[in-house]
């Protein structure tokens, strides 16, 4: 090979080696540690598992994970990139803290550092969803990419029902001591979907007027429902209720807990009397008219007083 082509080939090597980003052999890269009571999440089959609050707070030691970044050069440009319910915090805070799922919490951070002050950084993950969600933290510097991924699967706190959602089956209409087959969800305060819970299965009421209705509630693990029987105490109108049996678990930030569902059964006769009534009063309605067209033609031919009256 010519000493020209041996030249042209390595000046083309030198090329390559800066496009792929080979670190020189003293080169320090950055370092990233997860932080964490359980699996330390560094692969999509070993994700972290943290408790989702069911009070609204997060607490960065147990319920969230720390992202210590380390050996950060001037210049360098950090992006943390979180995905599915994970959000990452800029602080530490307590389980006191309100987190409001809503505003707190970020989805990305990006800067570029300035030095000393930006050398170490530490960050703190947390999840509002069972969902195996990741955090990916990408270090550029000139030439080089340095790049580590967390992952997250949020597990639900003891006693997370918040709303009683989907409830099927209820008639619009039951003879008295006739049965119908119910069922209905349960989510947390997040929409995750809490099942097959003791909680529920244990305290969880159906009544009228605070007398037992129905069955205690089973899980059907095909059809991801909690299932049970209703019996009709009347003929007449009466509310079903559908309660948890706990206190109110509203919390500051999120809308209110739907911990207890009734429905209206029997409102046929409600219905019947409603149409009745509305007739009655299309009826009142039309003669009022028929007297207001007379008094008002006696208005127009002056013989009574010149005041008309509006039609209805």
């Amino acid at each position: 090979m010519s000493k020209k082509l041996i030249a042209v080939a390595s000046a083309a090597a030198l090329a390559l080696t800066a496009l792929v980003g080979v670190a020189p052999a003293n080169a320090t890269a950055p370092t990233f540690t997860f932080t964490h009571t359980g699996a330390n999440g560094e692969t999509a089959t070993t994700q972290a598992t943290v408790t989702i609050d069911r009070a609204n707070a997060v607490a960065t030691t147990g319920t969230g994970m720390a992202l210590n970044l380390a050996s950060i050069n001037t210049g360098d440009v950090v992006r943390i990139v979180a995905t599915g319910g994970v959000r990452i915090l800029t602080a530490a805070v307590t389980g006191s803290a309100d987190l409001n799922a809503a505003s707190l919490g970020r989805t990305e951070i990006t800067f570029t550092s300035g030095g000393s002050a930006d050398a170490s950084k530490t960050y703190y993950a947390f999840t509002k969803s069972t969902a195996t969600g990741s955090v990916a933290v990408t270090v550029t510097r000139t030439g080089l990419t340095f790049t580590k991924t967390l992952y997250m699967k949020g597990v639900l706190a003891t006693n997370a029902e918040y709303n009683i959602t989907e409830v099927t089956g209820v008639p619009a209409t039951m003879a008295k001591n006739a049965t119908a087959a119910i069922t209905f969800k349960v989510t947390d305060a997040f929409g995750n979907a809490v099942e097959d819970d003791a909680s529920i299965k244990n305290t969880a009421t159906i009544t009228v007027g605070g007398t037992a209705i129905g069955t205690a509630p089973t899980w059907d693990a095909t059809a991801k429902v909690y299932k049970a029987t209703i019996t009709a105490p009347s003929a007449s109108v009466f509310i079903v209720t559908i309660d948890t049996n706990t206190t109110d678990p509203s919390v500051d930030g999120l809308p209110d807990a739907n911990w207890r569902h009734t429905s209206v059964v029997n409102n046929a006769t409600v219905a019947a009397q409603i149409t009745a009534l509305t007739a009655q009063v299309t009826a009142l309605t039309a003669d009022y008219n028929a007297l207001a067209k007379k008094w008002n033609a006696r208005v127009a031919s002056k013989t009574a007083p010149k005041k008309k009256v509006a039609v209805k």
